[in-house]
């Protein structure tokens, strides 16, 4: 406790137990005091315990978890479309992916891991979620009765299994909703953090020779193993944020959608150009570019705070800050354009309709009518509708003249440029 005297405030001393209490209550009254003056409720509403809050917060993480998982779903074979038509486009950030949506329980934290439990009825592993339709078809299936492995595995932290070789072979479906992982080839999917992972490593590894992989699954009461064939694709993490932000963004590892932009689309071509659009951001190096440029708005800004220094004068490293923060923001509105763009050309190697691309900034505009006007980081959306709508018109010429379909480039060297100079502010 604190004591108040007229040097400031210093602490009793240790032989004051009694000056201590009287010091405890006289502050908690003054504390209280005036809230006498105040204005109270004039009803009285209906009391609610601990355990009647906890429940209801219970059921609100479970409807949260249900949202998010919707969109996901929804979400997810968009991305595997785009990110399967374009793995050529994104160099050696590829990796070999099964057409389903993946997730683990298990990894998720604090109070809301037992709503996902809830609501996918699963607990620690890796479990099917969704399958893409076109890519499941021609899988086989082996099926055999398990005994030894309930539908969450072996306690032992992998769930036991017979051989594939002991069993007899049955024609099953593929990938099921609900399927546990419980191996890859001879490698056992781990039941703790780095189940998924591995899983996803697992497949990229083993599917190099002809491009299947061989995956032992809990299905109910048995085990099945699938034999499916995994493809390449931009290998960028791609997560849904339940959050009603409309908004999306990629940081050069992983692709970002707020719960709230997804909803904002009713039609999934729109959806797609959002996405198609923060692919790009990634492929074209975008975000190494704003390190780059930050860094060197930072060093210009540095040489001011030095010269300022010079005169006497501490800036406490204003104009670096400063610098840099105009930097990261060079030509932020040509790369949304550029983005906007590349994702064009991406959506038309994915198959979606690129005429109705251009609408998505009219439908963006509703919720945000400042957009169509004001410009900040971002182009106003009446800018990005007629740019997008001549690369549309430039799209189709070249289809007509037989062309190969491809952005038009200024410098094709500069995005490796931009990563390996961001990857070297990076580590700097």
């Amino acid at each position: 406790m604190l004591m108040l005297s007229g040097a400031g405030m210093t602490e009793p001393h240790e032989s004051t137990p009694g000056v201590r209490r009287v010091m405890s209550r006289i502050l908690a009254a003054a504390a209280v005091a005036p809230l006498a003056g105040c204005v109270s409720p004039t009803t009285s509403a209906p009391s609610v315990s601990t355990a009647e809050q906890v429940a209801e917060q219970r059921k609100q993480f479970e409807l949260v978890v249900e949202n998010q998982m919707a969109d996901s779903k929804r979400l997810f074979p968009i991305s595997w479309r785009i990110r399967t038509a374009v793995a050529p486009d994104c160099g050696e950030i590829v990796r070999r992916e099964l057409p389903v949506f993946l997730f683990d329980p298990g990894i998720v934290p604090g109070d809301q891991a037992d709503a996902y439990k809830s609501v996918l009825g699963k607990g620690p592993g890796v479990h099917v979620v969704a399958v893409i339709e076109d890519g499941a078809a021609a899988a086989r299936s082996e099926t055999r009765a398990s005994s030894d492995a309930d539908d969450h595995g072996a306690a032992s932290g992998a769930a036991a299994y017979r051989s594939p070789e002991a069993a007899p072979e049955t024609t099953a479906a593929t990938f099921l909703p609900g399927d546990q992982f419980l191996a890859i080839g001879d490698v056992s999917i781990p039941l703790d953090r780095d189940g998924l992972s591995t899983a996803q490593k697992q497949i990229h590894r083993q599917s190099e020779a002809d491009g299947t992989v061989s995956i032992l699954v809990q299905r109910g009461a048995d085990q099945v193993t699938v034999r499916a064939t995994a493809r390449l694709a931009c290998d960028y993490g791609v997560a849904v944020n339940p959050d009603s932000t409309v908004n999306a963004y990629a940081d050069g590892d992983n692709i970002v959608f707020y719960s709230g932009m997804i909803r904002q689309f009713v039609d999934d071509t729109e959806l797609a150009t959002v996405f198609a659009h923060e692919l790009a951001h990634n492929v074209q190096g975008h975000i190494d570019a704003g390190e780059v440029n930050a860094a060197s708005g930072a060093i210009v800004g540095a040489v001011l705070d030095l010269l300022v220094a010079a005169g006497g004068v501490d800036t406490g490293g204003y104009y670096t800050r400063l610098g840099g923060s105009i930097g990261a923001g060079a030509f932020s509105q040509s790369f949304e354009i550029e983005a906007d763009y590349v994702g064009l050309y991406f959506l038309h190697k994915a198959g979606f309709d690129i005429d109705a691309a251009p609408k998505t900034w009219r439908r963006l505009a509703l919720g945000n009518p400042d957009s169509i006007t004001y410009a900040s980081s971002h182009p106003t959306s009446a800018e990005r509708f007629v740019t997008m709508e001549k690369a549309v018109e430039e799209i189709r010429r070249k289809l007509a003249a037989g062309e190969d379909i491809r952005p038009n480039l200024r410098n094709a060297q500069r995005r490796e440029d931009i990563r390996e100079r961001g990857e070297i502010v990076r580590r700097r």
